[in-house]
């Protein structure tokens, strides 16, 4: 016999719940779910799995903040004045296709074609053999009848050059390009 614990009433044993105040009666139990036994980690693979984890995955993204940070220093240092520098040249270049179109063949120097087609660039130079002082350096080549020209802007150990229609930089002797057909 099973006895409510609010009431005091008797019940038979297969009765759970006090019919009146529907509370439990006494002696009935939860039903008991058997779990599996917890398996027992090894103190190694504990160590792994709470220190040595967090450790490689803390360091890992350490590793990739600072690699993402270098990226944009060396984006700003190192590409961005290269990016620079072939903007200016390519106003260089306009001036000396429309010398071309005019006339019918490229400038064989600069006295050619600054400040006529190049007034931007000089910023008030009179003589267009100053315009050396802005670091670019042109010159009018003939391979095997072709006429063409090359542009080069000197930059410590290598600089940034034009050979149409190829932007290229060159460090010590390493030439890579940077953009090709404009």
């Amino acid at each position: 016999m099973k006895t409510c614990p609010y009431c005091g009433k008797q019940y038979p044993d297969d009765v759970e719940l006090c019919p009146l105040d529907q509370h439990p009666v006494e002696g009935a139990r939860p039903p008991i779910i058997q779990l599996p036994a917890a398996k027992r980690v090894e103190p190694a693979r504990r160590f792994v799995l709470r220190i040595g984890l967090p450790v490689v995955a803390g360091g890992l993204l350490v590793f990739i903040l600072i690699r993402s940070a270098l990226w944009g220093v060396g984006y700003w240092f190192f590409e961005r004045p290269v990016q620079e520098k072939v903007k200016s040249g390519k106003v260089i270049v306009r001036a000396i296709e429309d010398f071309r179109k005019e006339r019918g063949r490229y400038p064989t120097q600069w006295t050619e074609f600054v400040p006529k087609y190049l007034p931007a660039m000089t910023n008030g130079f009179s003589e267009p053999d100053q315009f050396e002082f802005f670091k670019w350096s042109y010159r009018a080549m003939t391979n095997d009848g072709a006429v063409s020209y090359k542009l080069f802007y000197y930059r410590g150990h290598g600089g940034i050059g034009y050979d149409p229609p190829v932007w290229y930089e060159e460090f010590d002797g390493n030439r890579r390009t940077i953009r090709s057909g404009d």
